[in-house]
């Protein structure tokens, strides 16, 4: 059976599952980018500080990958067509995102591939739709975002995928009480309620707690939680119990604070985390944080390349370049980048609309590093892929281990595959 134990080993589960259907990298195409034949210049906007910082960090190292083996393709092919990329920092807040779409709108941009977190993108949608700003995200996953005929495309599947990954690995495990601990925001909303909405029999949902995401200090909502998982503890043993916690990488401050020994109950249950805190760089190395995290066996999904995604060439670039396990979103990013170079190189047409439904077009057979990237009804990615994280402790070291990969994938276009492969060592 799939385990949470530190250590422990997968068999091979292969399951039908019903698909029902997160933060900011951007590539702007502007309308100069084509006015020499020879150049296209995509725009990069990237997260630099805030809760967004290490998958902003992931994400630009995979729009400057992209550009530069375009260009080597490109040379190699004896074109003389070269991908110009520049990129512009914003913070991790939905403001700073509207803020940098207004302005490069502006200045002619037409496109913009994303890597922002769904309540980023909910504040920019409204101005997108209505000027015509073509939005192709890697990172939005929030459900209620998965609208249709809108101008936002998103490279990965929305949350109902990963919920429905994280309910398969609770009920193998025995977890029958669920507590969350989320960001009370579009996204963690969304993820927490597409778990809720398809639990199995004899599992239960607690109404958890719930943070302000621009918060800095946790000591009362942790307080509430672990009054909680108190009262869980009374009815129910601990290994059946909990805490699904629903964050960025602010889950260093959390755990760090948690760390500490006025919480009595917080590490007698199990921490499930998610895509948004799955990798989060503090979880490794010494120190209070990552000690915290393998008592609790932490474990969470994390987009991930395909199958066997160790040996994926973009997968060790980034790895060196970033000199860290790169965030699962810069593959959607990375994929993006491409696409939006074929979709300019077609004919050069800066038509919001007119790149829709070429993007389209090129997506429906395009399998990238992120897998197919056909989209589905709402413009979302209908294949996605995960890998399943848990802590390991060696000489007094922690780090982080690929215990399974999740695959999804439409079955002739109706029906996705669920398969949890054993890591290959």
């Amino acid at each position: 059976m799939l385990s949470f134990s530190n250590e422990g080993t997968f068999r091979v589960i292969t399951g039908v599952i019903l698909l029902i259907g997160m933060c900011v990298c951007s590539i702007c195409v502007a309308e100069s980018a084509c006015s020499d034949n020879s150049t296209i210049t995509l725009y990069g906007v990237f997260p630099a500080n805030g809760s967004l910082t290490s998958g902003g960090e992931s994400s630009q190292a995979a729009f400057n990958l992209a550009i530069s083996n375009l260009n080597t393709f490109l040379s190699k092919g004896g074109s003389k067509i070269h991908v110009n990329g520049v990129t512009t920092n914003v913070g991790s807040d939905p403001n700073s995102a509207l803020d940098a779409i207004k302005k490069l709108h502006e200045s002619g941009v037409t496109m913009v591939i994303s890597y922002i977190s769904s309540a980023q993108v909910e504040a920019i949608k409204d101005y997108a739709d209505s000027n015509g700003v073509l939005i192709l995200s890697a990172g939005s996953s929030a459900p209620e975002l998965s609208i249709p005929d809108d101008n936002i495309l998103r490279f990965n599947p929305d949350d109902s995928v990963q919920a429905l990954s994280t309910i398969e690995l609770f009920k193998q495990n025995g977890i029958t009480t669920i507590i969350p601990y989320a960001r009370d925001d579009i996204w963690g909303k969304g993820l927490v309620k597409a778990v809720k909405g398809n639990l199995s029999e004899h599992m239960t949902m607690e109404e958890g707690i719930w943070y302000d995401p621009t918060t800095t200090s946790y000591a009362d909502s942790l307080e509430n939680l672990d009054t909680l998982v108190g009262e869980s503890l009374k009815t129910t043993d601990g290994k059946n119990v909990a805490v699904y916690v629903v964050s960025f990488s602010e889950l260093e401050q959390i755990m760090k604070e948690a760390s500490e020994n006025k919480y009595p109950h917080l590490d007698k249950v199990r921490w499930i985390g998610c895509d948004g805190n799955a990798l989060t760089p503090a979880l490794t190395g010494s120190g209070s944080v990552p000690e915290y995290a393998y008592t609790c066996n932490f474990t969470a999904l994390s987009i991930s390349p395909r199958v066997n995604f160790k040996s994926n060439p973009v997968y060790q670039s980034l790895k060196k370049t970033l000199g860290k396990e790169p965030d699962g979103y810069a593959y959607g990013c990375y994929d993006a980048t491409k696409i939006a170079f074929l979709a300019m190189n077609l004919d050069g047409n800066i038509d919001a609309k007119i790149l829709r439904d070429e993007i389209i077009a090129f997506s429906e057979s395009y399998v990238g590093v992120a897998g197919l990237s056909a989209k589905n009804a709402a413009g979302d990615s209908r294949e996605g892929h995960y890998a399943l994280w848990g802590m390991v402790k060696n000489n007094g070291e922690y780090s982080q281990k690929v215990l399974a990969e999740v695959a999804f994938w439409y079955n002739f276009g109706v029906n996705p595959i669920a398969v949890f492969y054993p890591e290959k060592e």
